[in-house]
Formats: structure tokens, sequence, C-alpha cells
């Protein structure tokens, strides 16, 4: 749109207005632009997440065959490590989709039990983590909410899952989870007392692929970045505080009327 300066209207006046305007419509662009490369990226790691799983799962195939022949040979050494790189590529093709969901979800309000939603993620935590010892998990009383169920189940699992990952290795591990309400908003915490973190780097933890820890625990770097992009697509806010060795303390806000 081209905007013709009156005389009335100073010069300098009219540039800004033009200016503003320009900048808003590049900004349009660009923000389409994301929406189409993120729409275009979800596509693909939902094709290559079935292509890899059929990798791992021949590769599977292949070593069980190769076993029985006892065929100790190269290929068998190999199938393994190529059904495992499979897997963890499809673990992270598959956290890349549920961060897209958390972005793009048409969001189903209604009440939510916080308390009872913690317990439940706990105990679908302790499946995955069936064969180690896990850290002890409380959820405490706390008001409810309404909010979007698939969402608010998203945050709480990965933080729960993160919390035991970064806890299980102590005897006394301990995952607390619970919350306090002001005004409109309810704060919720997850802590624990496991290796903890600098926390000058808090932020990079929500940060897609972002791993402070390095190598030594498992995971794609995910998780954290699937639980602000749910939080904030909530309208709520979420933060980490640590220090190394003396656990973490994950906070995230949610109105407690979600429209």
């Amino acid at each position: 749109m081209n905007i013709t300066c009156l005389q009335s209207v100073p010069a300098g006046l009219c540039a800004a207005q033009s200016s503003r305007h320009l900048v808003a419509q590049r900004t349009a662009e660009l923000q389409e632009a994301v929406w189409r490369l993120e729409d275009f990226c979800a596509h693909v790691a939902h094709d290559l997440r079935d292509a890899l799983g059929g990798i791992a799962g021949l590769a599977e195939i292949a070593h069980a065959a190769l076993a029985e022949r006892q065929d100790s040979g190269p290929a068998l050494r190999s199938l393994p490590l190529i059904a495992q790189q499979a897997q963890r590529s499809g673990q992270m093709l598959r956290g890349l989709l549920r961060l897209a969901h958390a972005r793009d979800a048409a969001l189903q309000i209604c009440s939510l039990d916080v308390r009872a939603m913690a317990e439940l993620v706990a105990q679908e935590v302790s499946v995955c983590h069936e064969l180690q010892s896990l850290p002890q998990v409380c959820a405490h009383a706390m008001p409810a909410v309404t909010a979007d169920a698939d969402l608010l189940h998203a945050v709480l699992y990965n933080l729960i899952n993160n919390a035991v990952k970064f806890t299980r290795e102590r005897s006394d591990g301990r995952i607390d989870i619970d919350a306090t309400a002001s005004g409109d908003m309810l704060t919720v915490c997850v802590r624990d007392n496991g290796v903890g973190f600098e926390s000058s780097r808090a932020v990079a933890l929500f940060k897609p692929f972002s791993r402070l820890h390095g190598a030594g625990y498992e995971g794609s770097g995910i998780g954290l970045s699937i639980v602000r992009r749910a939080v904030e697509r909530l309208g709520g806010q979420v933060w980490a505080e640590s220090s190394p060795g003396q656990g973490a303390r994950f906070f995230f806000t949610l109105p407690l009327t979600c429209s």
C-alpha cells in the first residue's frame, strides 16, 4: 500500500508510518515462510519416521537370523548398531512431530485435576523405565485448572521424565510436584534432587537439541522444547532454577481459566 504525503502531514511522520508498514509487512511474510517451512518439516519427519522404523525392524530380523546360524562376522556385530541408530533417529523425529503439534494443536479446553494427571504421568514414566530403580515421585494437592489435556500431559510427562533421568542414579532420588495459585494464575513446580546444572545455562535448556549433560544421558534434546511450546500455547511461561549437584526446579505457569 502506498502512503501519499499531504502538505498538512509532516514528511517525517509520513516516512515513519511508511517504515512501520513495511516492517509489519515483511514480518508477516517472514512468519508465513517460517510456518510453511515448519509444516514441510513436519510432513518430512512423519514420512521419515515410518522409514526408520522399517529399517530398525529389518535390522533386528536380520540380526536374529544371523544369530541362529551362529554367524559371528561383521554383519552380526553391525546390525544392532544400525537398529539402534534408526531407533534414535525415529525418537528424534517423533519429538519433532510432538513439537510441531504443541504449536499448532487446536485447544480442547476442559477442567483438569493437575495432581491426578501428574500421578498418572508418573506411572507412565515408570513403565518406560521398568527395569531401573526409580526415584520416589510425590504429587501434592494442587488447584484444578481449565486447559488442554493433551498439552498439559505433554508438559508434565517431559518434566517428570527429565527429572527421573537425572535422579535415578541416587538411592534417595525424589521428585516433588506441587503448585500455588496467585490471582488468576497457577504456578506448578517440578523439583528433584538430581545432578542439577549451572543456572546460567537454564535458558539454553528450552532450545531444540540442547543437551547440557552431553551424551552421558539418553535423549534427543527436544523434550523441554515441547514443554516451552506447550506452556506458551496454554498462555503461560516456563523457567528453571538449579545448581550443580543440588537438583533442579522447573516452574511453569498456567491460567486457572484458559480461554
